[in-house]
């Protein structure tokens, strides 16, 4: 992401799964140089988010504006809606 954003300038960034050590950070960073990013992640809840390794900083630090859970047996049936605090919104 990193050279992705000093060489393109991108307006927005779309990336699978923040997962891997480093890959919040490097969200952090683009969104630091001005791009909007758009990730997934697995985890239930911003809780269980915030206690996965990758993830727990920028889930404290309110580094994502949104955070959708999107669960259920069946694709879309359970949506929910945080903000950044991981306050539920809808």
């Amino acid at each position: 992401l990193a050279m992705l954003t000093r060489t393109m300038r991108p307006d927005a960034i779309v990336t699978d799964e923040l997962g891997a050590p480093g890959d919040a950070q490097a969200a952090a960073d683009a969104v630091r140089c001005g791009a909007a990013v758009i990730a997934s992640a697995h985890a239930d809840t911003p809780a269980h988010a915030a206690q996965r390794p990758g993830l727990s900083e920028a889930v404290r630090n309110g580094l994502f504006e949104r955070i959708i859970s999107i669960g259920g047996p069946h694709p879309g049936q359970n949506i929910t809606v945080y903000d950044e605090r991981g306050k539920r919104l809808c």
